[in-house]
């Protein structure tokens, strides 16, 4: 919406006026992702910078890094790649159980960040932008009479 770029899926991933906020994305995944790890009682016993390692090492540690762009164009569809999954397990010597639901929780905290902070405030410019499309054409009929 901050730029003239045709809108799809493709825009939102690279148009930088989400540069910032994609950012922010991948860091409150992060943390809120470590947070689950440590309430978790076969995890609790590793360090939270073991934690933070594992966690960074799936979502990587940029938003522009390779790694979160992947994550976040297979996020966006409730999709994760099988092999971070069993990451998890091995890292933090856990069941696949225990590993599935660690990172469905993950991605649970990535579709609601990237909501709250980047699709309700775009559904919210969108609207308005219709709405003053509508008036401006309602305009432009009443000007222009046929």
């Amino acid at each position: 919406m901050n730029c003239n770029k045709e809108e799809n899926w493709n825009h939102l991933f690279e148009c930088q006026a989400y540069e910032l906020i994609w950012q922010k994305i991948l860091e409150i995944t992060t943390e809120e992702s470590i947070i689950i790890c440590l309430k978790q009682k076969q995890i609790k016993c590793q360090s939270e910078d073991f934690i933070r390692n594992v966690i960074q090492d799936i979502l990587g540690v940029t938003a522009k890094s390779e790694k979160f762009q992947k994550f976040q164009h297979l996020a966006l569809e409730v999709k994760v790649e099988t092999y971070l999954t069993t990451k998890l397990q091995k890292d933090f010597k856990i069941t696949l159980n225990e590993a599935q639901i660690l990172m469905a929780n993950i991605l649970i905290r990535f579709i609601l960040t990237f909501k709250e902070l980047l699709w309700k405030s775009r559904c919210e410019q969108v609207i308005l932008w219709e709405k003053r499309k509508a008036l401006l054409e309602q305009i432009k009929l009443l000007q222009n009479p046929k």
